[in-house]
């Protein structure tokens, strides 16, 4: 209190153990908000057990979500795989506004999860039918499962539009149908991917590790996957077969 009389910027953190406050994320919508707040430099966020102890039922078990591998699967869902694959101890500190918003849900950090996993399933199915030699395998070997989800996140953007994930339940994501959908996202990013790592990485005379470090490099593949799935798209009974509306 003594540093908000003094007019020093503040964080204030709401911190709780118990079940997760009714629409406490628009309240701390309206405090950021707030011209007189935002001119004081203070900040409201939002904490409370369910986000670092969340947990879900898979298959009729309950689960739950280790916060590192949350980190990671959320700043590679968010666009950044480079941060989750090369700076991950950055999440939790100097991005972790850009990694967990103020107003993060839990049940969206329950899908980013849930999406991790599925493209963790895809690209370790891809490797074991392949040798240490192959193109594809030598790609997947290289932050593979984060770089699959963040093509996933941006393909599943395209396909359901900006609002899909306002729409999120735990009862929709934990579905076998969610998942089963989900396991097609990941099939499509897992080959969309690789094509245009190979495709650039054909021009360039640096290694393939080195290339997938680079967010520059990135930035050119998603802009080629996006651009693809625009041609895909095109054919309005494929797509409704390979990636149909998630919810």
């Amino acid at each position: 209190m003594d540093a908000v009389k003094r007019g020093f910027g503040v964080e204030l953190w709401y911190v709780y153990t118990g079940t997760k406050s009714a629409n406490v994320e628009k309240h701390v919508t309206v405090y950021n908000q707030n011209p007189d707040n935002i001119a004081r430099r203070r900040t409201f966020r939002h904490y409370h057990a369910e986000l670092g102890l969340a947990k879900f039922r898979e298959d009729g078990r309950l689960r739950q979500l280790r916060i590192d591998v949350a980190g990671q699967y959320a700043a590679a869902f968010r666009g950044d795989p480079v941060l989750a694959y090369k700076h991950k101890a950055f999440i939790f500190s100097k991005n972790h506004d850009e990694v967990f918003p103020p107003d993060v849900r839990v049940e969206e950090v329950l899908f980013q999860c849930v999406c991790g996993d599925v493209c963790k399933e895809v690209v370790s199915a891809a490797v074991a039918k392949g040798s240490p030699e192959d193109t594809e395998v030598r790609i997947l070997n290289k932050g593979g499962v984060l770089f699959v989800l963040a093509t996933l996140a941006r393909v599943a953007l395209l396909r359901n539009g900006s609002t899909y994930l306002k729409s999120i339940t735990e009862e929709r994501v934990s579905s076998n149908m969610a998942r089963h959908r989900l396991r097609k996202y990941a099939e499509y990013a897992r080959n969309s991917y690789v094509q245009a790592v190979c495709d650039l990485s054909e021009a360039s005379k640096e290694e393939l590790s080195t290339l997938v470090r680079q967010r520059e490099f990135w930035d050119k593949a998603i802009e080629r996957i996006a651009r693809s799935f625009q041609k895909d798209s095109i054919a309005k009974n494929w797509v409704n077969e390979a990636l149909p509306k998630l919810f």
